[in-house]
């Protein structure tokens, strides 16, 4: 009788761990490089690397830096392979020696904008108007830039990246993402499970912070929130649509 109750005993706690497990979140926090030369000259960028961090790009970097220093320990970071993140996370981890080494992944580039990219806006204004407009109004699925969708490829693209990542992390821990602008704005959107019609929705400024909850067992993230440039409180999706309704 007593194997029998310390057997029950033991199935019992090993279902209580499994379920207090199987509730904790995965937390990511999604950073957005500083600002650079292209962002200040209007050029498009898109996945290349021919662009640098200005000064101030530094000093946001600097800023941010002393808040990744609040967030408490961070299990890992991922940084995009472009030199404009990579020289963000350094300046980042100057101030942060606890900080894990970044693994690049090519997968956190951002938007592949092909044609596009070295040129500036004026000139894409007056060269390719209808696909101007879309860019500029949002619309993803109108866009079409050298026979590629570039917004709804790189939804497709943070998708993959969640899929992967998620497989990789475990409950109760957090990961930092290096990354990008509109890359930024996909993660955040296919995390609470919205397409690419979302575009401009949720903008990511420079060096803007922002993280994701994600419980292990949910397929959506539950709530996000900022931590810069400015802190803001816990939103859920639902929240989130209701305000932006309002204003």
């Amino acid at each position: 009788m007593r194997s029998l109750s310390l057997l029950f005993n033991l199935s019992f706690l090993t279902l209580l761990l499994l379920d207090e497990t199987s509730s904790l979140s995965q937390i990511f926090f999604v950073l957005r490089h500083g600002e650079t030369d292209a962002n200040v000259a209007g050029v498009i960028q898109g996945s290349s690397d021919f662009s640098r961090l200005t000064e101030k790009g530094q000093q946001q970097a600097r800023k941010v830096g002393t808040v990744v220093g609040a967030l408490g320990t961070i299990e890992s970071v991922y940084v995009s392979p472009l030199a404009r993140a990579q020289e963000t996370f350094t300046l980042i981890r100057e101030q942060n020696k606890n900080l894990p080494e970044a693994t690049v992944w090519h997968d956190l580039r951002e938007l592949d904008m092909h044609e596009w990219e070295g040129k500036d806006r004026i000139t894409l204004q007056i060269s390719d108007p209808a696909a101007w407009k879309a860019w500029e109004e949002g619309n993803a699925f109108d866009l079409e830039v050298s026979g590629h969708k570039p917004l709804v490829d790189v939804w497709d693209r943070a998708t993959i990246v969640w899929e992967r990542l998620r497989k990789n992390s475990n409950p109760g821990t957090s990961t930092i993402l290096v990354c990008h602008g509109t890359l930024g704005q996909a993660l955040l959107n296919t995390a609470l499970g919205r397409d690419a019609s979302f575009f401009r929705d949720i903008r990511v400024p420079n060096c803007g912070l922002v993280e994701i909850d994600w419980p292990t067992d949910s397929p959506a993230a539950t709530s996000w929130r900022w931590h810069h440039p400015e802190a803001s409180s816990r939103w859920t999706l639902s929240e989130w649509e209701a305000f932006t309704k309002k204003h």
